[in-house]
């Protein structure tokens, strides 16, 4: 028996009045967790999901999920409402799903300009109650210190100095280079104050109606701890869209928080090609190489 078989036939025994009768869907294309999806189409669908054999890490994450989940409802809107926390023999969560699709294109590109300053208001609603949270006592005391993030950065400029750089072209390289140092020797792009954030803040995570547009609840929450100005810079639906968050946001936006937002905004396709080149993967290095390219433009270099 596979470890997905395994999966499967321990949720059904535990939770029979869940899933009989009903059809279940299997997502298996995630690095970190399977999903299992219950009666997707029907009135009450319902997420599974479970960390994929032997990835330490994911074991790890959704252990801290059980831990912050359950206590970050009575915090924050819009959320996956987890009711059903499992370890025993294997750790796993589940909740009703928030139905909808991702607010990426081509839906992203359909949305009127009204409904998407709505939308940005609710997400900035759901990001100041995340950077509320006091989730300091699930991490390491050395992140609730902003001169850590200067050395995780310095360490990530290395990294990808040596894994990214010698595929790349002599002007995208230059350009990994303006924007670690001119981030890395400006001081004050460490002078923040670190919070519980979102920490994978994609715009693949936001999920509205696609018809009204409605907005619907975020999901997958990456759980960490850092810069707030990060939550801005992952989510990638543009400067307009960036400020009009910023605008309904009501936590600390200091003077270099847009510009911190940008500089992690475009480290997003250099860590896709850290993962494309070390694991191979050529779909994944096509992908972000038409990133890297289009931040190169976007920026103004």
């Amino acid at each position: 028996m596979s470890h997905i078989e395994k999966v499967i036939s321990i949720i059904k025994q535990k939770h029979p009045h869940l899933i009989e009768n009903k059809p279940f869907d299997l997502n298996t294309t995630g690095s970190a967790n399977d999903v299992m999806i219950i009666d997707k189409d029907g009135p009450d669908p319902r997420v599974f999901r479970f960390p994929k054999e032997g990835h330490k890490d994911a074991h790890h994450h959704i252990l801290l999920e059980q831990l912050i989940m359950p206590r970050l409802i009575n915090w924050v809107p819009h959320i996956p409402q987890y009711d059903i926390i499992e370890n025993d023999p294997i750790p796993y969560v589940s909740y009703p799903m928030i139905v909808g699709d991702q607010l990426k294109p081509p839906l992203s590109t359909q949305v009127p300009e009204d409904k998407l300053s709505s939308i940005s208001k609710h997400v900035a609603t759901v990001l100041y109650g995340i950077h509320l949270f006091p989730g300091s006592a699930y991490f390491p005391i050395e992140l609730s210190k902003s001169e850590y993030f200067k050395f995780h950065w310095k360490q990530h400029y290395k990294t990808i100095i040596k894994y990214v750089c010698p595929y790349l072209e002599h002007r995208q390289n230059q350009w990994i280079a303006w924007l670690y140092e001119s981030f890395l020797n400006d001081d004050r792009n460490f002078q923040f104050q670190p919070c519980f954030i979102n920490g994978d803040m994609k715009k693949d995570h936001i999920i509205i109606d696609p018809k009204s547009y409605q907005f619907k609840g975020i999901i997958d929450l990456g759980l960490k701890f850092g810069d707030p100005a990060m939550d801005f810079g992952y989510i990638r639906l543009g400067e307009s869209f960036m400020y009009q968050l910023l605008q309904h946001y009501k936590g600390d936006v200091n003077g270099t928080f847009v510009q911190r937002a940008r500089f992690y905004q475009f480290t997003v396709p250099l860590t896709g090609l850290l993962i494309g080149f070390t694991q191979k993967d050529q779909t994944y290095i096509q992908i972000s190489l038409n990133q890297l390219n289009h931040s190169i433009q976007e920026s103004q270099f």
